[in-house]
């Protein structure tokens, strides 16, 4: 009777313990998922893309990776004081890779450009020229992304 209580209490240990390890594993992927597609960060996005195409900004580009920052302090068109960090990414068409953001902003954070790799593994860019990405951080450690592919 004790050997039978024994094993019976191993069989739920072992299977409650999977069921905890499955479940953090999920709610990591969940998390990640939640930061790297967030829809007021995705919002404001569209909001600043639908600015600088209002404003024929896109011409001027000229097939370069561009940080939104720099570029509005010469174009006054938009006031955008809580906007993170926004890039429109030049791919041509490729995938794009995290260093590409090293050329406009050397201190670039890890948590950006580990989203910039999630993107090139998880989405098809080939049909666009520029991806327009945006991080936008509540505090240090709470960055939200999203991405816009423009057309």
């Amino acid at each position: 009777m004790m050997a039978e209580v024994i094993v019976v209490s191993a069989v739920v240990l072992v299977t409650l313990t999977s069921l905890y390890i499955s479940y953090n594993k999920i709610l990591s992927l969940y998390r990640t998922r939640l930061t790297y597609n967030d829809v007021t960060t995705l919002y404001r996005l569209a909001y600043y893309k639908d600015c600088f195409i209002d404003e024929g900004k896109l011409n001027e580009l000229n097939n370069n990776t561009v940080s939104i920052d720099s570029y509005l302090s010469n174009h006054d068109f938009l006031n955008v004081k809580d906007k993170g960090k926004i890039f429109i990414v030049y791919n041509n068409k490729q995938k794009i890779e995290s260093d590409v953001l090293n050329l406009v902003a050397p201190n670039i954070n890890k948590t950006y450009k580990d989203y910039v790799s999630y993107l090139s593994n998880a989405v098809n860019l080939s049909d666009t020229d520029y991806v327009m990405l945006m991080e936008y951080c509540e505090t240090i450690d709470d960055c939200k992304y999203a991405y816009l592919e423009l057309q």
